[in-house]
């Protein structure tokens, strides 16, 4: 877990916040699809994946706080790639 501003944050909830950041009309994404099956079953390096790559799918650049919520995770997850990966994906906005 991760403390900000005295609230602990798990890497699911992480995910799940910036999950919130995305339209519902994209919800028949087979991205965003497999992200919930990946969340149900505790996959967070899939999920995570997941929402990164329907930015992608969708073609559409979400949120910052999406992004945010996406480095968080990777930071605690400790996966240099993907953080590496979601900062690049930032600076395109």
């Amino acid at each position: 877990m991760i403390n900000f501003n005295g609230h602990n944050r798990t890497v699911k909830e992480l995910l799940l916040e910036a999950a919130n950041f995305i339209d519902s009309k994209y919800d028949a994404q087979r991205q965003r699809i497999n992200f919930t099956e990946f969340i149900e079953r505790n996959e967070l390096e899939l999920a995570l994946d997941s929402l990164f790559e329907l930015s992608d799918e969708v073609e559409e650049c979400f949120e910052y706080g999406f992004w945010m919520n996406l480095r968080q995770a990777a930071v605690i997850m400790k996966s240099i790639e993907q953080q590496e990966r979601i900062d690049q994906k930032k600076s395109d906005f």
